[in-house]
């Protein structure tokens, strides 16, 4: 890992062997659990009596059965969610489970080059700042390895609740952090509205919103288009827009319609995940399902309340959503392929007569089955349509090794996959005989 003007770049396997980002859980940090009991506590005015984790359960069940059930049933009403009661709720459950969403998309600037030491951060609708301490422990892990150089985060916090920015402010406060990473936050009660929210001379180096514009949050009159686009203002010149969603067919559906909206009348440029693979598309029009998935290990004050009853998240391993990252300046995080060369695409592979053949392919991954081990890539010749890929028992160990790594939004390279054409069924096999590189 090195700095080069400003900007943080990475070397070799420095991706796996440094993040950890395809083989392990996160894992919440115990310093956040315990300000979080923390809290729990001065919210409803108790004592702590061992100051670890074990003071959960000094809390009556009366406290904890009204937390389980707003959790197993928050959401399940497509409407505008009321917070005046579920502070408390959404930091227990919901900050554990959404804070890490932030990290794929950071991770996709970073193999671009493109995260700096220095960052000006706009994080819209923070709650109890959830993509900011995600943000935080991953610029921890890059000081950690650059000790020599100095890291700052300046955060800007804006949210409807009160509540939300002092519990964003407290945990904040409690982040142990290297010597060479600093951080400063202003925060902002505002009632956010769909016309610009802040002055067109504040400029960021990433806006972030997450589970905001969806359903849930706003309601019929908000605008989310017109939202977004008056954010473009506030962009530095090589600036991002992370907008993170919940990861229901729904939302992922209604997210890219309002994605392709911007890109087709050039407000931003698509940066990651679905970005066109053999050639340049000022048009967008496909809105399919393809979802991120994100292994997470169940922190301790999460297992207390499914110990206590809490149902939603016991058998789930995983924590599933949608993003986009957007920019103004065209860049994107895979290179268009600019020659073909001995390779298919998805158009020409349907539109071949050979009832059976072998082709390589190019296209970045829609949706991956960890059951049947199967995935599905699409490189922008049939946007709409899924084809699954299937893994034969002959397949060699590492193709087998690269599938479980693979996930929402990677670019895969395929060599000598098996095409069997059946009636109006296309099976596509990866044997022996086939390869699969991935593109971190």
């Amino acid at each position: 890992m090195r700095l080069l003007d400003n900007k943080i770049y990475l070397e070799n396997d420095e991706l796996r062997r440094i993040f950890y980002v395809k083989d392990e859980e996160k894992e919440i940090p115990y310093y956040i659990q315990d300000a979080i009991v923390d809290l729990i506590f001065k919210e409803w005015g108790l004592k702590r009596k061992y100051n670890n984790l074990n003071d959960l359960e000094l809390i009556e069940d009366e406290f904890v059965e009204k937390v389980i059930n707003i959790i197993d049933n928050l959401y399940k009403v497509p409407s505008k969610t009321d917070y005046s009661d579920k502070h408390i709720t959404y930091i227990w459950y919901y900050l554990p489970n959404n804070m890490y969403k932030i990290w794929q998309p950071l991770i996709d600037l970073l193999i671009a080059g493109e995260l700096k030491n220095e960052i000006r951060l706009l994080d819209i609708g923070t709650g109890p700042a959830t993509l900011p301490l995600g943000i935080i422990e991953f610029y921890k892990i890059i000081a950690e390895n650059l000790k020599d150089k100095e890291f700052i985060l300046h955060f800007d916090l804006i949210d409807s609740q009160k509540k939300f920015i002092d519990y964003a402010n407290y945990l904040i406060n409690k982040a142990l952090l290297p010597n060479n990473l600093k951080v400063e936050v202003k925060s902002y009660v505002v009632n956010l509205k769909d016309d610009s929210i802040i002055k067109k001379d504040f400029k960021y180096d990433i806006i972030s919103i997450s589970n905001f514009i969806n359903h849930f949050e706003h309601k019929k009159h908000f605008d989310a288009f017109k939202f977004l686009k008056n954010l473009g203002d506030n962009l530095n010149e090589d600036g991002s827009l992370i907008i993170i969603e919940p990861g229901s067919k729904f939302e992922c559906i209604s997210l890219k319609k309002i994605r392709n909206k911007l890109i087709n009348e050039g407000v931003y440029n698509i940066f990651s995940p679905c970005v066109p693979v053999w050639e340049e598309r000022d048009e967008i029009n496909c809105a399919c399902f393809s979802t991120y998935i994100m292994k997470i290990k169940k922190p301790k004050i999460i297992d207390f309340l499914i110990s206590k009853g809490l149902r939603k998240s016991k058998k789930r391993e995983h924590v599933s959503y949608n993003y986009i990252v957007l920019r103004r300046d065209g860049l994107i995080k895979y290179s268009i392929e600019k020659n073909k060369q001995s390779f298919y695409t998805f158009k020409e592979i349907f539109e071949k007569q050979e009832k059976e053949f072998r082709v390589n392919v190019k296209g970045i991954v829609k949706k991956k089955s960890k059951k049947n081990l199967s995935f599905c890539i699409c490189d922008g010749t049939i946007p709409d349509k899924d084809y699954w890929i299937k893994i034969d028992d002959t397949a060699s160990n590492i193709t087998k090794e690269a599938i479980n790594k693979l996930n929402m939004g990677e670019k895969v390279s395929i060599k000598k996959m098996k095409i069997v054409k059946q009636e109006n069924v296309v099976n596509m096999i990866l044997d022996l005989n086939s390869e699969i590189k991935l593109f971190f």
